[in-house]
């Protein structure tokens, strides 16, 4: 599946994916980010931890017992993915010259 994103580079020091208004996908990462780096953070099922968490916020907007509720009905294995994005991010700040 191709994924459409917008990367928007600043002085941050992680990358982190969001959805914004007009429903694009946007990537924030620090300079000296790759476009191979971008692409290798989007694996599918991370992308979709992002997207659902995302929308459940349309119908929850906090991290209620209630939101989460909803996440794993929608998407079982958010907490895997979520997990993963949390242990592997740091292996990409490396990857972009960061600490």
């Amino acid at each position: 599946m191709q994924i459409t994103y917008i990367i928007q580079k600043s002085r941050r020091r992680s990358i982190s994916v969001s959805i914004v208004a007009d429903n694009n996908v946007l990537v924030k990462a620090p300079y000296g980010t790759t476009e191979r780096t971008v692409q290798e953070f989007l694996p599918s099922e991370v992308l979709d931890s992002v997207v659902v968490h995302e929308l459940c916020h349309r119908r929850h907007m906090n991290h209620s017992k209630e939101f989460y509720a909803e996440i794993d009905q929608v998407f079982p294995e958010y907490k895997r993915w979520n997990k993963w994005l949390k242990d592997n991010g740091g292996v990409y700040l490396k990857r972009c010259g960061k600490k």
